[in-house]
């Protein structure tokens, strides 16, 4: 009896407790939902960072269409600029939301070392936030965003999936950049955006060496890089037709397979040897009378893609080897497993030094889909 009473004496404090807690508990209303997040260097000292939070607000009642608002401050630190929002706003800034964090380019050739690990500590901001390093402040770039006539609260997620399609771009996640830059995987990478007043979009790759911002790669170097690190989906290239050097076709292209790496170290300097598989369809011409349905002139086709391809992606390693030393595609990796132990590998390989020498040998593997040759009539 004296058990029974004693239970039930117990879950009564707890259910006084728990319905107590509930009055603390933030309800929606009284949240402001942050969907994009900003951090440019301040210019106000002894203030590291200006930090801007882009806040999603409910739907206009004349138009019907969700608006934001953005809210800076400088602070010298994430943490404590966001500490110092929430207490001077009667509504709290909820950070599960948010889908971009974007930094300006000025920034990140400083390093982003301390401002990375202070937001990945941060329980509310998913490591699956997308990074981006704008061309100009990051406080522009949102602004921009939030003028677009098509801005909704997802519209950073419908940017980067738009651009992911076409090739000319590549998932950068939070989480992602941590990783590269805390564990020597490879170099870290993220998006690289720019805008005008009215209009922001991806225009490339940044770069980085560690936690600095090196280099940028755009245009068929972002393909390149997705046919080495097997994040191609599709891409539409230009290439020169084999029958007319200054007219062109359009190759539809995706990969066949996984592309495959192997390296070695010689005499001090890494050989690396990149294998890469790739499917293409014919889907324009510049030229009207071309018969592409022999074997020949299929070869000749194959041919001019297999040079294209191959000189692109030669002088994207050229390019991030030579001019930024940064492996970014994760070369390192294919060097290390041939040692037992980490300490041999480090004894032998100084892959900061060596990187900057590797030799490549790029070799393709092209099938046309014929079916979609264009035919003469």
């Amino acid at each position: 009896m004296i058990k029974k009473k004693l239970i039930i004496f117990l879950i009564t404090i707890f259910l006084i407790s728990a319905f107590a807690e509930s009055y603390d508990v933030k309800g929606i209303e009284e949240m402001d939902y942050v969907i994009a997040i900003g951090i440019d260097k301040s210019s106000s000292d002894p203030e590291e960072y200006s930090i801007t939070f882009q806040i999603a607000k409910p739907n206009d009642k004349e138009s019907g269409k969700t608006t934001s608002e953005t809210v800076t401050i400088n602070c010298p630190a994430f943490d404590i600029g966001l500490s110092a929002i929430n207490s001077s706003n009667d509504k709290l800034l909820n950070l599960t939301h948010c889908s971009a964090i974007i930094i300006s380019e000025e920034l990140a050739k400083d390093g982003l070392e301390p401002i990375i690990f202070n937001m990945e500590n941060n329980v509310e901001l998913r490591p699956t936030c997308h990074l981006l390093i704008s061309k100009e402040k990051s406080e522009s770039f949102i602004k921009a965003i939030g003028n677009s006539p098509s801005f909704s609260s997802d519209i950073y997620n419908d940017i980067i999936k738009s651009s992911l399609t076409t090739g000319y771009e590549t998932q950068t996640l939070l989480y992602n950049f941590y990783s590269d830059m805390r564990y020597n995987i490879k170099e870290p990478i993220a998006i690289y955006v720019g805008n005008t007043e009215t209009k922001a979009e991806p225009i490339g790759i940044a770069v980085f060496k560690k936690d600095k911002l090196v280099g940028f790669i755009a245009g068929t170097e972002v393909i390149c890089h997705n046919i080495l690190s097997n994040n191609l989906q599709n891409a539409s290239l230009l290439i020169p037709n084999p029958y007319d050097q200054t007219k062109f076709f359009t190759a539809d292209i995706s990969l066949s397979h996984k592309t495959k790496i192997s390296s070695e170290i010689k005499n001090d300097i890494p050989q690396i040897t990149c294998d890469f598989y790739i499917k293409a369809r014919i889907s324009s011409s510049q030229t009207t009378n071309d018969d592409y349905t022999s074997k020949t002139e299929n070869e000749k086709i194959s041919n001019s893609i297999e040079k294209y391809l191959t000189t692109s992606i030669y002088s994207y390693l050229l390019k991030t080897s030579k001019d930024f030393n940064s492996d970014i595609i994760g070369f390192e990796g294919t060097v290390r497993k041939k040692f037992l132990t980490m300490d041999e590998y480090k004894e032998k390989v100084d892959w900061n030094k060596q990187y900057n020498n590797a030799e490549f040998k790029v070799i393709p593997h092209i099938d046309i889909d014929s079916s979609y040759l264009f035919q003469r009539h």
